[in-house]
């Protein structure tokens, strides 16, 4: 019963600011072309610094020696994530597809499950540092691979054209800010440098990794509110369709 009300009590605080993010943007008090800024802001620098900060402070390379297994075990349910995806994509209408099959593949495997963890077992535990670890290849796969769900014919110009040809091989792509943040906390603890880091460099990382959540939230509310403003056709039925085969998979 714990495990649930932690979990009910999580969902229902990122909702809340996700809800704060629709608010906000609703009420013009931002203006809603600041969220790619704020989004480049959480992307490159927040989310590094929470994943290095977590890293740093809670994982522990002698307690888990089998932490090299962690992205090989990822790389198995991301198999297993596009097998399921591709297999239950054509349960949505023919205009939806892809992005049913998008939507499913790319689940949000870090949110959620860190701020459970966080209330299960307390802001000082090895596990979220394990989470990052686990995901740590997700952000590459994502920032390469999610043109291939988009039709051709979604191109709307050149330079679009140009974007979507060379997205999967920009190596900043591949060695993203989140990947690196990984590898290079992680070698710091392999070789037991972290007592040379000065604490205030820590201290500024783990404020700077503080907002990450909060920012991400609120930029993923804004944006519904900029996305309900283009007044495109709501698909309450596909919706329903995601919900069910979410919930069997």
């Amino acid at each position: 019963m714990h495990i649930f009300n932690v979990t009910l009590q999580s969902v229902a605080a990122l909702l809340i600011i996700g809800l704060l993010g629709f608010w906000i943007i609703k009420r013009n008090m931002i203006p809603g072309n600041i969220l790619q800024f704020l989004s480049v802001l959480a992307i490159k620098i927040a989310l590094p610094c929470i994943v290095f900060a977590n890293i740093i402070g809670q994982f522990s390379p002698s307690s888990s020696t089998n932490w090299w297994q962690y992205p090989l075990w990822w790389v198995a349910f991301a198999a297993m994530a596009l097998v399921l995806s591709l297999a239950t994509m054509f349960f949505s209408a023919k205009a939806t597809r892809r992005e049913f099959a998008l939507t499913l593949f790319f689940q949000n495997g870090l949110f959620f499950p860190y701020i459970i963890m966080n209330g299960i077992f307390g802001p000082t535990s090895p596990y979220t540092a394990v989470l990052f670890i686990f995901i740590a290849l997700h952000p590459t796969l994502f920032f390469s691979t999610t043109h291939l769900f988009f039709k051709r014919s979604s191109i709307k110009s050149e330079k679009d054209l140009e974007d979507k040809a060379t997205r999967g091989l920009r190596l900043e792509r591949i060695l993203n800010p989140i990947l690196v943040s990984t590898v290079i906390a992680a070698g710091i603890k392999l070789v037991g440098a972290e007592r040379h880091l000065p604490t205030f460099i820590f201290t500024v990382v783990q404020m700077l990794g503080g907002m990450s959540m909060p920012l991400v939230l609120l930029i993923l509310g804004g944006s519904l509110y900029v996305d309900f403003q283009n007044k495109g056709p709501v698909y309450i039925k596909e919706v329903m369709k995601f919900i069910l085969v979410l919930i069997r998979k």
